[in-house]
């Protein structure tokens, strides 16, 4: 699947479809399913002046016709996508814009029915939520959901100043800023990968330490006020990592814990 404002064009049959929206700058896709089995595609434009897309698609969708798009937010340039559904079908929306004449933001949108018009979505500036700045982690840049509908997602601030790691976190109404906390987790984490499994957060993260050629992955867990850097637990240095490449972490229902990353040579 490509992406992009122009819709879609392509075919099904024989159960494979393969769909190409019309654009050529697909950037930083992220693709999650409701549990009505809607399909939920964002993306951003790597132009400039830049946008963030959003598609949906409800069946068959290896035809390009059923897909909709829509513009969810623009700039001079935009950046990472994060994206979730609750149990309720809401669609959350967690973006960067950044350009000339604006300051860095980063915006959460919002929608609940209609989602395939950008009029349904509300936006909310969250910049100010970390001192007016922000940087997203350059690997692994997760917006988590609980079943309870609680967003997670992190931030890390500290190539810039001593923010560190920071984690936002909202439970009811997230289109009020008020709604919104986040706190320092941890003095870096440059990389991250974040999952809600019942009430418990498990974080994998970049361990690097500056200076050195050490590199590792460390393995973090919160089961409550997860904003508070004391609340968790971490098993350090636990995978040699490279440094570089994308990682990812799932867990099952059952606790399972499964990670993925490039350990490198």
């Amino acid at each position: 699947v490509g992406g992009g404002a122009g819709g879609g064009r392509g075919g099904g049959g024989g159960g494979v479809g393969v769909v190409t929206f019309d654009t050529f700058a697909f950037y930083k896709p992220a693709l999650v399913a409701g549990s009505d089995g809607v399909l939920h595609l964002a993306f951003s434009l790597n132009t400039s002046p830049s946008t963030v897309q959003y598609a949906r698609c409800a069946a068959n969708c290896g035809v390009g016709a059923n897909w909709t798009v829509a513009i969810i937010g623009s700039g001079q340039f935009t950046g990472s996508t994060r994206l979730a559904v609750g149990t309720d079908n809401r669609v959350h929306l967690v973006y960067e814009v950044s350009g000339t004449s604006i300051p860095s933001e980063l915006q959460y949108a919002t929608c609940a029915t209609n989602c395939g018009q950008a009029a349904s979505w509300t936006k909310t500036n969250l910049a100010s939520l970390f001192g007016g700045g922000w940087d997203a982690p350059a690997r692994g840049i997760p917006l988590a959901i609980d079943p309870q509908n609680r967003l997670y997602f992190t931030v890390d601030r500290s190539p810039y100043t001593n923010g560190g790691l920071t984690l936002a976190t909202c439970g009811t109404d997230c289109s009020n800023l008020a709604n919104w906390t986040a706190g320092k987790i941890r003095p870096s984490g440059r990389r991250t990968a974040l999952v809600a499994r019942g009430t418990t957060l498990h974080q994998l993260v970049d361990n690097s330490t500056p200076g050195t050629n050490t590199t590792a992955l460390a393995y973090r867990t919160c089961a409550s006020n997860c904003t508070v850097d004391t609340s968790w637990q971490e098993l350090p240095n636990f995978w040699a990592y490279d440094g570089e490449k994308p990682l990812t972490l799932a867990v099952t229902a059952q606790g399972g814990v499964r990670v993925a990353y490039n350990q490198g040579v």
